[in-house]
């Protein structure tokens, strides 16, 4: 998967870089999380096999709901 494909992906589930890189699995900060996302999409970094299927998986379905956020107690969902 490239970087423009993955992008492709998180504009048609209509996310923005952090709703999408938390669907994804990153946590942290929320900047630390649009940066990771953002360098995938660049292709800045590889986008490894297990993160693919994921994101086809969202492409053919969609998140599932409460993954896109952090919960009440602070924590990454």
């Amino acid at each position: 998967m490239t970087g423009k494909e993955l992008r492709k992906i998180r504009e048609g589930l209509d996310l923005t870089l952090i709703a999408f890189g938390r669907a994804l699995g990153f946590a942290g900060e929320e900047d630390s999380i649009k940066s990771a996302v953002h360098r995938l999409e660049a292709g800045r970094r590889p986008i490894r096999t297990p993160l693919a299927r994921l994101a086809r998986m969202f492409e053919l379905g969609s998140v599932p709901e409460g993954w896109t956020f952090k919960t009440r107690e602070g924590r990454d969902n």
